[in-house]
């Protein structure tokens, strides 16, 4: 019997090839924002005079007269004597205006009571000063505008303008400007009559003769006042 052929062994199926991956696509590079344009900036005006400044809501300068008199202005101011002006002085003080009248016993012109806080305006010719002649009187305004004089110096004050010499219109400059007043003194290293150091908002006056005015030579010095 003849022997039988072998069979053949299966022939393997051919191992499939992978597929290859998809390959991605590629991410797109983000549009670059656009870049704003420089915001323009605008050159700031200049810082006006800071004593302008504060007292554009005060001027004119008010300061009271000597109780009891009714010529009690005192030196460098001058009686107001227009109405409207005088109820403009008593609205920017806090004080009560009491309107106008004519009385003779009272003050010409805009009078004052500090001790109330009340401002009236008199239209009588030749009033007398007898009503509360130790605490009323007339209001006065000072006739210019406040400058700093040049800081160390004893005779500081700019052309055309003059040291303030009463201690009254000081100290009524220091309320106007919202400066600390600090009172009067004799202090020989100091300035003449008025005082103010800008820095710390500080006035005074000073009533030595002859100060050399060595104290705080870069910050401080005298306060003037213009003719008008």
């Amino acid at each position: 019997v003849p022997t039988p052929a072998p069979t053949p062994a299966p022939t393997p199926a051919p191992t499939p090839a992978p597929a290859p991956e998809p390959t991605p696509a590629p991410t797109p590079a983000p549009s670059p924002a656009p870049t704003p344009a420089p915001t323009p900036t605008s050159t700031p005006a200049p810082a006006p005079d800071f004593l302008e400044a504060r007292q554009r809501l005060w001027f004119p300068v008010a300061v009271p007269g000597t109780f009891g008199s009714t010529d009690g202005c005192p030196n460098e101011t001058v009686s107001v004597t227009d109405e409207s002006m005088c109820e403009s002085i008593a609205e920017n003080m806090g004080f009560t205006w009491k309107g106008a009248g004519s009385w003779v016993k009272d003050y010409p012109g805009c009078m004052i009571r500090p001790s109330t806080s009340e401002v009236w305006f008199n239209i009588h010719p030749t009033p007398t000063g007898e009503w509360s002649p130790t605490t009323a009187g007339q209001l006065c305004r000072m006739v210019g505008r406040a400058v700093v004089g040049e800081f160390g110096n004893t005779d500081g004050c700019p052309t055309g303008t003059s040291v303030i010499e009463t201690e009254a219109v000081c100290k009524a400059q220091a309320s106007a400007l919202d400066f600390t007043w600090n009172g009067a003194g004799s202090w020989v290293k100091d300035y003449p009559g008025c005082m103010i150091r800008p820095s710390t908002s500080d006035m005074w006056f000073n009533n030595h003769p002859t100060p050399t005015g060595e104290w705080s030579p870069t910050t401080a010095g005298q306060l003037c006042q213009t003719k008008q």
